[in-house]
């Protein structure tokens, strides 16, 4: 039985605390608890071996991390002799109550505590606006500008995406493990691959990291966002295309827009990915060893929050406002949105520099029925 990642609340003895609980998919013996008090602003997260019985789970200590003062979960070595004790002597015992888990903690000298835990929820989607023609999409895309609102943007290729990181969608949501695991092993391998030392305590060449392996085919917790809603479009309209050779495909792509606020009030200082409470902060790498960022304009939100749209939703509820914006544009409009796309310079060879990107354009001009003769490999001297 797997839990992926749920929110709620700990009665602690400093008070009640908010709660998150994240489980990986290809380790689910195992379970990460973080939970954080506003009030004296404290923080741990605690690794704990899980046991199944039918409904019933046991949460049984097994690593101790505490919050720094940039609220990344850290290993806490060594206890002290209260630490030691407390976590020797902890479990609890919770028990599945429709897609959540409710129960208690015990703990030394009798003390104990409640646990209630669910997942974000699921009312008040987005809805995206319809938009029926690539002229109405320009029109849209000009109409952005003048206005200035939305500013970072984002294409899928099926509006029934939903929005979520490559890691997440493999159902890992441990993000303390995640680093200490396979992002140090890939930065490891990147440094033999070009040469070069990346330090990742040097918040630069941590996201110079980050960068790469998104770009390069590794699981990250980014989501890549552009400063062009064009660049947005290709990338909807590219996917819709390749994925049209098989059934059951959307009608319609979408492309998502973030205001200006959202990104100026979430910009961190200072990268950090296992964070102890949700979040969702925007960010930008430099180019160093992936021109890809270059050429397509690319920004990023790092989350360790699986429902990426929930948490966002849910924040606009609190705040009565509105972040995430999204249009919804036909796939049958694809092959004049290419070529259009093409007739800009945005192509597989230009937003993909090399020759994946290259081999990538001519795909899509089969698929769309562009002439040889008149395509951009043409110009660029490739035919």
């Amino acid at each position: 039985m797997h839990l992926d990642q749920l929110f709620g609340t700990i009665c602690t003895g400093q008070g009640e605390a908010r709660a998150m609980l994240c489980m990986d998919a290809d380790c689910p013996e195992m379970c990460t608890l973080q939970w954080w008090n506003e009030a004296n602003h404290t923080g741990y997260a605690l690794v704990t071996n899980v046991s199944w019985n039918g409904d019933d789970i046991q949460l049984i200590p097994a690593q101790l991390h505490r919050v720094n003062n940039t609220g990344a979960i850290q290993p806490l070595v060594p206890f002290n002799e209260q630490e030691d004790r407390w976590f020797r002597t902890t479990t609890a015992q919770l028990k599945r109550v429709g897609r959540g888990l409710e129960g208690k903690w015990n703990g030394p000298d009798d003390a104990t505590g409640l646990i209630k835990l669910d997942p974000i929820s699921e009312a008040a989607r987005l809805i995206a606006e319809r938009i029926e023609t690539w002229k109405e999409f320009r029109d849209w895309a000009y109409n952005v500008r003048q206005e200035g609102k939305l500013v970072w943007f984002r294409g899928h290729g099926s509006n029934e995406f939903s929005l979520r990181t490559t890691l997440h969608r493999l159902n890992i949501s441990r993000l303390e493990r995640y680093c200490y695991t396979r992002l140090t092993q890939f930065s490891l391998l990147a440094e033999a691959a070009l040469s070069r030392r990346f330090d990742l305590n040097n918040p630069y060449d941590y996201a110079t990291v980050l960068g790469l392996a998104r770009h390069h085919g590794m699981p990250t917790p980014l989501l890549d966002w552009t400063a062009s809603p064009y660049i947005a479009a290709f990338f909807a309209f590219a996917d819709a295309l390749e994925r049209s050779v098989r059934p059951g495909c959307s009608d319609f792509v979408r492309i998502y827009g973030l205001t200006k606020e959202f990104i100026e009030l979430r910009n961190v200082p200072q990268l950090v990915i296992p964070w102890v409470k949700p979040y969702a902060h925007p960010f930008m790498i430099g180019p160093l060893y992936n021109p890809r960022i270059a050429a397509q304009q690319s920004c990023f939100v790092v989350t360790n929050v699986d429902d990426f749209e929930g948490l966002v939703r849910s924040e606009e509820a609190r705040l009565k406002t509105q972040s995430l914006h999204a249009i919804d544009v036909p796939v049958k409009i694809a092959p004049e949105a290419i070529k259009d796309l093409a007739f800009m310079g945005l192509t597989a060879a230009t937003l993909f520099p090399g020759l994946d990107g290259v081999g990538r354009m001519h795909q899509h001009e089969m698929l769309v029925g562009v002439g040889a003769s008149s395509n951009l490999s043409h110009v660029l001297g490739l035919r």
